[in-house]
């Protein structure tokens, strides 16, 4: 831990890493204004479905830095998270998963969240990478920041990949899942209704009506959680809300199979955890990061699910640690 990390953490809240929260609903055009210079591009896979994704290039950067959204996530949900960057040498990348965001929806409904196999996520990834990211690094560190449901499917890559990039932030990854029940037997249970022809139904409490998120359990911040529901008010087009059968039983083998290949990932990782998370289970993260070779880990006792997207209390030390994490050698 460098001295100038300790000194934010000593002298915060006194040293502002970011907008107040308090500010954000009059900032909040602003900082679309912003996101939305970032030049957004488009890339078709093999099975021709287009995925988004925006560059915000930097003169004389030090670091390449990609983002992975989470699950429902859309690079809008990063905007704040980026503008608060701006001044750190970095080139930033984000990119909208398949099925969410700007990217191509998979199924009628676009409400629905949909996957049959992470594997399809992870060689979206790479494609990304290899036709975007990796041309533009120039020599540069690269380094991912990755969370929740991003967090699982960005780590298969880096377990695939060892090589690739220099440094790994998982915020929240989804390493392991709550399940009602054993976990093996919602899998099965999972698998019997795919079986059954209802792999692209919601999961049992999850339809079109469903808020998600209506007991604001990702964040402490009324102000931000409030914001992301603005912006899908506003940007209809971004909005995803239940997962399907065949995204859950996706996501428990995903999570079977990380266990599996933690040992694989050589690059150090950074990996943010809140202590009040109840959207994935914290066990899982500490069992993979115990079997990485290099694992720092950031715990927030009082943080939900969603670091940078909390009080400024939470969300500023979040910051200050991927700063740090960055910066050192």
């Amino acid at each position: 831990m460098n001295r100038l990390f300790i000194l934010t953490i000593l002298l915060h809240p006194f040293i502002a890493l970011s907008l107040p929260e308090e500010s954000l609903p009059d900032r909040y055009n602003d900082l679309i204004n912003f996101f939305e210079k970032g030049s957004l591009g488009f890339l078709e896979t093999p099975d021709k479905v287009k995925l988004a994704y925006r560059h915000f290039p930097k003169d004389n950067p030090s670091t390449t830095l990609v983002i992975f959204p989470g699950r429902t996530e859309s690079q809008y949900k990063y905007m704040e998270f980026i503008y608060d960057l701006q001044n750190q040498p970095y080139e930033i990348f984000i990119f909208d998963w398949r099925g969410q965001g700007l990217s191509d929806r998979l199924l009628e409904d676009p409400l629905k969240g949909h996957i049959t196999d992470f594997s399809t996520y992870r060689q979206d990834a790479e494609l990304f990478l290899d036709k975007v990211v990796i041309p533009e690094k120039k020599g540069r560190q690269l380094v991912a920041l990755a969370h929740s449901m991003g967090g699982n499917a960005f780590a298969l890559l880096a377990s695939k990949r060892p090589n690739t990039f220099d440094k790994i932030i998982l915020s929240s990854p989804m390493l392991d899942l709550p399940t009602p029940g054993p976990q093996g037997f919602a899998w099965l249970y999972l698998l019997v209704r795919e079986a059954m022809g209802d792999g692209t139904e919601y999961i049992p409490g999850h339809h079109p009506g469903t808020k998600i998120f209506s007991k604001n359990n990702v964040s402490n911040s009324s102000i931000r959680f409030d914001l992301m529901q603005r912006l899908t008010k506003e940007k209809p087009e971004l909005l995803v809300k239940g997962a399907t059968v065949s995204w859950a039983r996706a996501s428990i083998d995903a999570v079977w199979s990380m266990r599996k290949q933690a040992a694989a990932i050589k690059a150090p990782v950074l990996l943010l955890q809140a202590g009040d998370d109840v959207i994935v289970r914290t066990e899982g993260q500490n069992y993979v990061c115990a079997q990485v070779t290099s694992c720092r880990k950031e715990f927030f006792p009082k943080g939900k699910h969603e670091l940078l997207q909390e009080v400024d209390e939470i969300r500023d030390r979040a910051i200050a640690a991927i700063v740090n994490f960055i910066g050192d050698p």
